[in-house]
């Protein structure tokens, strides 16, 4: 299985639309993608993330349903297993230019996804009848998507701290 896009050309280039236009060509590749909740490679466990090297937004995490968010703890969630490895696929020109794997799995950066979680959570506890558009948390905000849903999103500034922490090696072996 190749999931190797370096040199290839998008489709399209902006939002959304490129990461389906860089999972139309992973399928095309045979690697196993699904639609639904959960990491988009269901066999690796990897989500695949497309950044122009010129992008400057927030980036999209994942999203949550309030009513998974109130009565689930975070380890148990679709979002928890999107944040576990994830393959960034950098484009310039709609060329993929560079391609990196990260993996998230380290205690530190799952402690920083489950605070956030945890904040939102007790956003509903406390007030449940409050759905505000944004919601800020320590590292990330969520964004209302839907009626009933948020998408979880960090700047790109907050992205890179949590990229150059999944690379750095432990201070101390266990």
């Amino acid at each position: 299985m190749n999931d190797s896009l370096l040199g290839k050309k998008l489709d399209v280039t902006w939002g959304g639309a490129s990461g389906r236009s860089a999972e139309s060509l992973l399928r095309k590749q045979g690697v196993p993608l699904q639609n639904g909740a959960g990491p988009d490679n269901y066999i690796t466990g990897v989500e695949y993330k497309t950044r122009n090297l010129g992008a400057t937004s927030g980036v999209s995490m994942g999203t949550s349903s309030v009513d998974d968010i109130e009565r689930l703890d975070y380890n148990q969630t679709d979002l928890c297993k999107k944040l576990q490895y994830q393959k960034w696929f950098y484009t310039k020109e709609g060329e993929v230019v560079d391609e990196q794997l990260f993996d998230f799995t380290k205690k530190v950066l799952q402690e920083i996804f489950k605070a956030d979680f945890d904040y939102i959570k007790n956003h509903f506890h406390n007030d449940p009848f409050s759905f505000p558009d944004y919601i800020s948390a320590r590292w990330g905000y969520w964004e209302k998507e839907d009626g009933y849903s948020y998408k979880y999103r960090m700047t790109w500034r907050k992205m890179k701290k949590i990229k150059a922490i999944s690379r750095q090696a432990p201070l101390f072996e266990d």
